[in-house]
Formats: structure tokens, C-alpha cells, sequence
């Protein structure tokens, strides 16, 4: 039997989520009703553990029920401009620095955000590289934009930007690049 969790999906407001949380959510949630843009679901566990329903497995970033207590977040992905936006509200349980975002946490969500573009638009990849530069903290219950975007395919490699800042103004916390490489035996990449 599947628990009854097993497609909850996270990725929709709830009673944590604050007012610029929400702001945010509705404003790329108007982006998605020409089909241009697309509201990707959030779930706590990989979909292929479908074949092992009583697994214990958990997604890093869904790893708790408790509401805006860890990783906060809802994604949109725009396929064909090869990009993706998350918006985050990190809860107490990453706390780094007093008050502040764990740098490991956002990095986490950071690989989780630009993988999740890379896969819907490439197919299956794996991190190879990232490169990131944290230039301010982010402090635990804020709102954050985390943008990423593929800016080039060589052969199997996919070279991505990605950028978060704060949900409310443009002060940038984290710039960066990541590489990603597509599977083999997923099909042929394409640069399109």
C-alpha cells in the first residue's frame, strides 16, 4: 500500500508561508496561464520508489512533514527558455549562523533547483561542477528568488547560470555556474 503522503505535494502554499512567499506565488502562478511557464510539483520522495511503496527513503530537501520548519520552496520551470525560478523560505532547522541560512542548505537547494531545470529540459544528469559565491547571508524565514538557466550545451555537458536574491529586492546572496552532465543511455543531448 502507498502512504497516504506519497503524493502530497509540497510545493503549494501553506500556513508558514510569508507574505512575500505568497506574493511571489501567485505573481509566477499568473505566468503559468499562457502554458508558457509551468508550476512544477514538489513531492517527498522520488517517483521510480513507486516500485518499493514501503521504502523510508526521502528527498534531502522534503525530508520533514513539519511545516516551515527546513526547506520552503515552489518551483516553475520555462522549458522552452531553458530556465527555471524557485521561490524559498528557509525555516529554523537550517540555521547556520545565528539567525542566518546554513551555506549547505542553500547550496543544497541551489544543485536541487538547476538539476531539476537540467533533467525536465535535457533528461537525466548528474552534477559535475558548481561554482558558487556567496556574497550575503540569508536570514532563516525570509524569501528568497533562486534563478537558473542552461546557457549552453556541449555535447553532453550542460553549462547553467544561477542567481538567488532576495524576494524582495534585487540584493543578490549567491552567484554562480554549475555543469551538469547528461546520463548515458538517456538519448542524445541537444542544444537546442
Amino acid at each position: 500500500m502507498v502512504p497516504s503522503d506519497r503524493f502530497k505535494d509540497y510545493g503549494i502554499p501553506n500556513a508558514s508561508w510569508n507574505p512575500d512567499m505568497m506574493a511571489l506565488y501567485r505573481r509566477y502562478m499568473a505566468w503559468t496561464e499562457d502554458g508558457s511557464w509551468k508550476r512544477l510539483p514538489s513531492y517527498n520522495r522520488a517517483l521510480r520508489q513507486d516500485r518499493d511503496p514501503e521504502s523510508p527513503n526521502r528527498l534531502f530537501t522534503r525530508n520533514t512533514d513539519v511545516e516551515g520548519s527546513c526547506f520552503e520552496y515552489a518551483m516553475f520551470l520555462n522549458a522552452s527558455e531553458r530556465r527555471i525560478l524557485c521561490i524559498f523560505q528557509p525555516g529554523p532547522l537550517l540555521e547556520g549562523p545565528p539567525c542566518h541560512t546554513h551555506g549547505g542548505a542553500i547550496f543544497t537547494l541551489l544543485d536541487g533547483v538547476a538539476g531539476t531545470c537540467a533533467y525536465a529540459t535535457m533528461g537525466p544528469v548528474l552534477t559535475a561542477n558548481v561554482n558558487v559565491n556567496f556574497q550575503s547571508p540569508v536570514p532563516l524565514g525570509s524569501t528568497v528568488l533562486i534563478e537558473a538557466r542552461i546557457e549552453r550545451v556541449v555535447d553532453r555537458k550542460i553549462f547553467m547560470s544561477c542567481l538567488i536574491t532576495s524576494g524582495i529586492s534585487p540584493k543578490v546572496h549567491v552567484d554562480g555556474s554549475m555543469l551538469f552532465i547528461k546520463c548515458l543511455g538517456s538519448g542524445p543531448a541537444n542544444g537546442k
